[in-house]
This record gives structure tokens, C-alpha cells and sequence, in this order.
């Protein structure tokens, strides 16, 4: 008997305990879910930018490139 009712208390308990983390991170969730979509879409940012750089670099070279080839080829 006892088995059983400390088994219904244990349950009880984690009843309890499930109920307030439930309730505390509904509540966390709502202050940092904010930031961490911020930080997501600051990462993508910075992954954008570096990959504008290249591919300005890259045109730039190739710019460059032609514009020395047609020179070369015109004397």
C-alpha cells in the first residue's frame, strides 16, 4: 500500500514540476526567441556580405584580366 501511494505522490510531484517548466519556458522562449533570430539573421548577413566581396574581387580580377589581354592583343 504504501508502494502505491508514494508512487501517486512521485507522479504528483513530477506533475507539478512538468507543469512549471512548461509554464517558465513558454516564458524564456518569448524573451530569447527574439534574440536568437536576430543572431540567425546577423550570421546570414555576415555570410551574404563575404560572398558579395568575393564575387566583387573575382569581377574586379577578371575586369582586369581582359582589359590586359585586349591590350596585349591590339599591339
Amino acid at each position: 500500500m504504501t508502494k502505491r501511494i508514494k508512487k501517486i505522490l512521485f507522479k504528483r510531484k513530477m506533475q507539478r514540476i512538468l507543469r512549471k517548466v512548461k509554464k517558465h519556458a513558454g516564458v524564456i522562449l518569448l524573451f530569447f526567441l527574439p534574440f536568437i533570430a536576430l543572431c540567425i539573421i546577423h550570421h546570414l548577413k555576415k555570410k551574404a556580405k563575404k560572398k558579395i566581396k568575393k564575387a566583387v574581387k573575382a569581377k574586379i580580377r577578371e575586369d582586369f584580366d581582359n582589359r590586359f589581354h585586349k591590350d596585349e592583343s591590339e599591339e
